[in-house]
């Protein structure tokens, strides 16, 4: 997190969320609240100089020069950690479950690993208050939520490797998304569109209704 200056919040490149690449190095900017911005940087692995925390300041400004005003405030003490996917054989057991990423942790590329959590959440005491009973309310959380869930585990996996895609494949990928609909609504924005208390969301999702993955 860094904070935000006020003139950024009249400016429009201040106003609103940003992603840049530069070969395999990604730098996203996002606006949180008027105080505070959200910065994540992001490398390949055995990208020494890139991976390194505390964060080299000049090497980042020499990638990315027009967001200078950006990397000067990352501080010091940020931190670095792989990007993990959990898959767990099971959400729940008798009368406990695992919500959020200790059940589906994902990589951060779509900024939607925090929203799914608190939907989960949200999902799984709909359904025990629906049920009146725990063990039945799981059964239909898990129905509800778990393959959805999934899907958006792997649109952030995929997503992320876009990184090991020439600049030029890489851009073509953006653009085929950016220019469908129907594309990015199943895909980068899949999980901010829905609407967990929405009566559609509480039938069961088919094998037809989750699109195929389009990166390899």
């Amino acid at each position: 997190m860094i904070p935000r200056e006020p003139s950024e919040l009249k400016s429009e490149i201040g106003r609103v969320h940003c992603e840049n690449w530069n070969g395999s190095r990604r730098l996203l900017y996002a606006p949180c609240t008027e105080e505070f911005a959200y910065v994540q940087l992001t490398s390949l692995k055995g990208d020494d100089v890139a991976n390194r925390v505390p964060v080299e300041h000049d090497f980042w400004r020499e990638l990315f020069p027009h967001l200078g005003w950006i990397i000067d405030r990352i501080p010091d003490d940020g931190r670095g950690d792989w990007f993990e996917l959990i898959r767990t054989r099971n959400w729940s057991k008798g009368q406990v479950s695992l919500v959020g990423d200790a059940a589906s942790a994902q990589p951060p590329f779509l900024c939607q690993g925090g929203g799914c959590a608190m939907m989960s959440g949200f999902v799984l005491a709909e359904a025990i208050d629906r049920a009146g009973d725990i063990e039945l309310g799981l059964v239909e959380w898990k129905r509800r939520q778990r393959r959805f869930t999934e899907w958006v585990q792997r649109v952030a996996y995929w997503y992320g490797q876009l990184a090991l895609l020439p600049p030029a494949a890489r851009i073509a990928a953006f653009r085929a998304i950016g220019r469908s609909e129907t594309l990015t609504a199943a895909t980068l924005l899949v999980a901010a569109r829905r609407d967990p208390t929405a009566p559609a969301a509480r039938r069961r999702l088919d094998d037809s209704a989750i699109p195929i993955p389009i990166f390899h």
